[in-house]
């Protein structure tokens, strides 16, 4: 057997052949060669296994197609559970990684060892364009031993799966992904992994472009919300950290079905739930009676608002250099 790499990078796909080219384009792509892919085929019924072809020629892409739909969580851990690599990181079949994103990670890696969380920045792409970051590159974010809490949101630690490596040994202590949940996977292991005392670190600089589109499995917010509710309990967080995240993950809940054209969905989030019935709350109750139409309308509002925004000339610059890069592997 060959030397063992020092990324094992996961991918789980299904029916994305698209995207999952520009994802594996952006593996070629790396300036750190020091990795094995594990692509896990969820029984796709498109091209995905005429894009499995197109980099067959290289050793270090390991593909598995499953011959039917046997959910992410599932590739996911038989990835993992078969992955050599010091680190087992992970990439979305909608995501792209910029080229020195691997490099950075194993330099952070190596000059702070006792670290077994690490995630980066990225920039968020949509409508075609890079529309922002995922946080400010000068955000104050903890690192070191932090209590498994800070996993949930991005209120501390302000991560996405396409952006994060956990070292294999984490795996080992505290198990792989749970096989009940599907949206909220990675948060409930990220908990678990800190709560087992693996210290976090955080790059600040963007490593990767996330992808935003229509298609993916964080709309449904209600299951999102259920799935949050039951990584709370995993947390155990002291009863006023507990209380204060219910009310806030019920009301980001309650917004996105909203931005869905869901008010009705919206209305029942917040009558269902036991949070303060504050301001806000009230706020988007009455914001839950407004006609679709009307809802659609602050939608197409807001991303005309949100595409005309002005930038600085320094930001448009470097998005513009980001988005010309990345243009060519799509």
């Amino acid at each position: 057997m060959t030397e063992a790499p020092f990324f094992s990078i996961n991918i789980p796909t299904r029916n994305r052949a698209g995207m999952l080219r520009a994802a594996l384009k952006s593996l070629l792509w790396q300036t750190c060669g020091d990795f094995e892919c594990r692509v896990m085929d969820d029984g796709s019924t498109d091209a995905t296994p005429e894009v499995f072809k197109e980099f067959s020629g290289d050793a270090r892409f390991i593909w598995e197609r499953f011959s039917e739909h046997k959910g992410v969580t599932f590739g996911r851990n038989h990835a993992a559970q078969q992955a050599r690599g010091r680190f087992i990181t992970f990439l979305d079949d909608d995501d792209i990684w910029l080229p020195e994103r691997l490099a950075r990670f194993k330099a952070e890696a190596l000059a702070k060892p006792e670290v077994g969380f690490w995630f980066s920045n990225a920039y968020v792409w949509r409508y075609d364009r890079i529309i922002g970051r995922l946080f400010t590159p000068g955000r104050p974010i903890p690192e070191g031993v932090v209590p498994g809490y800070y996993a949930i949101g991005d209120r501390y630690l302000p991560y996405v799966s396409s952006h994060m490596a956990i070292a294999r040994a984490a795996f080992e202590k505290v198990g792989y992904f749970r096989p009940e949940l599907d949206i909220m996977v990675d948060t409930e292991l990220a908990v678990r992994v800190m709560a087992g005392g693996f210290p976090v670190g955080a790059i600040h600089e963007p490593m990767a472009i996330r992808r935003l589109h229509d298609a993916q499995v964080t709309r449904d917010h209600q299951k999102a919300l259920r799935e949050c509710m039951r990584v709370l309990e995993t947390a155990a967080a002291p009863p006023e950290v507990d209380r204060a995240y219910r009310r806030e993950l019920t009301l980001d809940a309650a917004v996105y079905t909203l931005k869905n054209l869901e008010p009705a969905v919206a209305r029942r989030l917040l009558a269902d739930s036991s949070i303060p019935r504050d301001l806000k709350y009230r706020a988007l109750t009455l914001a839950s009676y407004l006609p679709v139409p009307a809802l659609a309308a602050l939608r197409r509002l807001r991303t005309a608002v949100l595409l005309g925004a002005p930038q600085e000339p320094e930001r448009k610059a470097e998005f513009k250099a980001v988005e010309d890069a990345v243009r060519k592997i799509l």
